[in-house]
């Protein structure tokens, strides 16, 4: 950078190390600088805008995504995160444009596809994103106890307790007693109609 303080590859470059080493603050300097010397270089805006992420500024991180997909269109992680940062805000027709694009371009990713069944899901397309669920099960053994998790709210939805109460045991057996599952667990042993209060009791 001293020997070439014009070169938008080497300030790039630069930033991006600064990003992996958590310098947030010469990261995103160098990361600017790189934007003013190559605007239309699609790579340093999508710098710009993980840096954005990494300081908690979504907003601006979205500015960033949503203007390296103006110089290409194509971009997953664009598409990926920009369907993320829309379901949190809970604008589910946009983070669904976005996520069913990045799908698109990677049909079996497994982070499109846990933010798809998530916007299905909030969207109470409850069937589409069980069965997504139920795929990702197969494909990610290792979070398998999540998707049940998921699978058993959605049951519950569904008033269709018998199955929601499965999923639950199955999550729990999986998960090493998720409080956040525990809880659901009981919530819903309250409302079956043949609980037993005692075991209710056991469980918290």
């Amino acid at each position: 950078i001293k020997r070439s303080p014009g070169d938008p590859l080497g300030w790039k470059e630069h930033g991006r190390h600064l990003l992996n080493a958590n310098e947030m603050g010469a990261a995103c300097a160098a990361l600017r600088r790189a934007a003013t010397l190559a605007p239309s270089n699609p790579d340093v805006w999508m710098l710009l805008g993980f840096a954005a992420l990494k300081t908690a500024e979504e907003r601006l991180a979205q500015d960033h995504f949503e203007h390296a997909l103006t110089l290409k269109s194509d971009i997953f992680d664009a598409h990926l995160h920009l369907a993320h940062i829309l379901l949190r805000r809970n604008d589910l027709e946009k983070s669904a444009e976005h996520i069913d694009r990045a799908l698109e371009l990677r049909p079996r990713d497994l982070a499109a596809l846990q933010v798809k069944a998530q916007q299905l899901k909030l969207s109470s397309h409850y069937e589409a994103a069980a069965a997504i669920f139920e795929g990702l099960i197969e494909q990610d053994p290792a979070n398998a106890y999540a998707y049940w998790s998921d699978l058993a709210n959605i049951r519950r939805e569904l008033v269709q307790l018998d199955e929601a109460l499965e999923c639950y045991h199955k999550s729990l057996a999986l998960g090493a007693s998720n409080p956040v599952v525990l809880s659901n667990l009981i919530t819903l042993l309250h409302y079956m109609p043949d609980s037993d209060p005692e075991k209710i009791l056991e469980r918290c």
